[in-house]
């Protein structure tokens, strides 16, 4: 698919993103992530790309509202 659609997953826990990175799956380009990588380690890169590409964002400095 050539879609260039990324959807967020910022503020999603973790079984909810899944639930939806199963049902669209090959219908976006990737997932833009922040507190997913945060909350469970790097690792959780390898398991979104079974879904589609990721984009991390963490904003840790230029928002500081980001930060809680």
């Amino acid at each position: 698919m050539n879609s260039k659609i990324i959807l967020p997953l910022d503020n999603v826990a973790w079984e909810n993103a899944l639930d939806i990175m199963q049902k669209t799956k090959g219908m976006v380009w990737g997932y833009k992530i922040r507190r997913s990588v945060i909350e469970r380690g790097l690792n959780v890169i390898k398991e979104i790309k079974k879904f589609g590409n990721v984009m991390l964002d963490f904003k840790l400095f230029d928002i500081p509202s980001a930060m809680t």
